[in-house]
């Protein structure tokens, strides 16, 4: 018998939206044979879909945040990745994609080469030239980007 491979799956925050929608359907309807999910929240506002995913036995950490732009949560996220094995990193909007590729990045250099699958659900561009970059870096970067419908992919 093979050990589920464990898929780390980061968002902004957990309220009612498009993308923490489809993160909470995504993760409900892995096959936990073959994946266990853990999901990462970088911020403290979990509901609803926090309570809905643990009782549904996935795990859910939220990261505090003091900012938007905050160094810190990048660090944990990163230790978060090593401490729970995360074997597959998949992000969820422009924010999450780029902690979970610098987090990534991290996590490689101690060792653990996690990969990420970034992903775009909006056309609305990051407000400034260093979050853009950052945000491209990402997606080149990412073994994977996956866009939820045709705008989406040509933005």
């Amino acid at each position: 018998m093979t050990t589920a491979r464990r898929v780390g799956l980061v968002v902004g925050h957990l309220q009612t939206g498009g993308a923490e929608r489809q993160l909470y359907e995504l993760a409900v309807r892995l096959d936990r044979t073959r994946y266990e999910p853990v999901v990462v929240c970088l911020s403290e506002v979990g509901e609803p879909f926090a309570s809905r995913l643990a009782s549904r036995g996935i795990r859910v950490i939220l990261l505090q945040r003091s900012r938007n732009l905050d160094p810190a949560r990048l660090f944990k996220l990163s230790h978060v990745l090593r401490e729970q094995r995360v074997d597959l990193l998949h992000s969820f909007l422009l924010a999450a994609n780029a902690y979970a590729w610098s987090a990534a990045l991290l996590a490689r250099a101690s060792l653990r080469r996690v990969p990420l699958i970034a992903s775009s659900r909006t056309c609305i561009p990051p407000v400034n030239r260093f979050l853009r970059a950052v945000h491209r870096r990402a997606f080149l970067g990412a073994a994977a980007v996956i866009a939820n419908s045709n705008r989406v992919m040509e933005f």
